[in-house]
């Protein structure tokens, strides 16, 4: 109903990919309920502990539940870490009152964008956003007055350890006749690399 209950807490001196991933997710969370969801870091939680896998904080204002995005101190207290996870690995895990997205971001250098699949995987998996195509007439992302998830515990490394399609001599004209049919230019391609 336009109201959030939750915090997106990201570990102190996040990285740009990081906040940018928790940017991510609370405009589709605001696309899907219309609530404003804050991104903070763990020092903004003052005095915070884990206490039965529940996360105290004592910063104002209190709120009930935190969405940990990526490798935390917090999300390692919670038991939520990146081990065992390859290239392009997700966790997706709720407790009493956290939900932790995070993926590997060291594994492979090309591609460090392991806690970005965690979100997008959530955003698809339990709230029904779809992505079919770059942009934003390829977004569906449906409108509900309360989100509320099921229990979670995912973790999931794909057979396929890179997720691009890798393109070895560059930009030249084999690329820039698919780059143009899939509506794009030259700048849009050197852009997503």
């Amino acid at each position: 109903d336009g109201r959030s209950n939750a915090l997106i807490v990201l570990k102190n001196e996040p990285s740009v990919a990081a906040r940018n991933t928790a940017g991510i997710l609370a405009d589709h969370l605001k696309q899907i309920c219309g609530g404003e969801f804050v991104i903070v870091t763990e020092a903004a939680l003052g005095d915070v502990k884990v206490v039965d896998q529940k996360i105290v904080a004592s910063a104002e204002p209190l709120v009930e539940n935190f969405i940990l995005i990526g490798e935390s101190k917090l999300a390692q207290a919670l038991g939520a870490t990146v081990d065992g996870l390859g290239p392009g690995g997700v966790l997706i895990r709720t407790l009493p009152n956290a939900l932790v997205l995070l993926g590997p971001s060291k594994t492979t250098p090309s591609d460090q964008s392991g806690t970005r699949y965690a979100v997008t995987t959530f955003l698809e998996d339990s709230l029904g956003c779809r992505f079919l195509w770059p942009g934003e007439l390829g977004k569906v992302v449906p409108k509900r007055a309360t989100i509320e998830i099921e229990p979670i515990n995912h973790q999931f490394t794909p057979v396929l350890r890179q997720r691009r399609i890798r393109m070895a001599s560059g930009y030249g004209d084999r690329k820039d006749k698919g780059v143009i049919r899939l509506g794009f230019n030259e700048a849009d391609y050197h852009r997503i690399q």
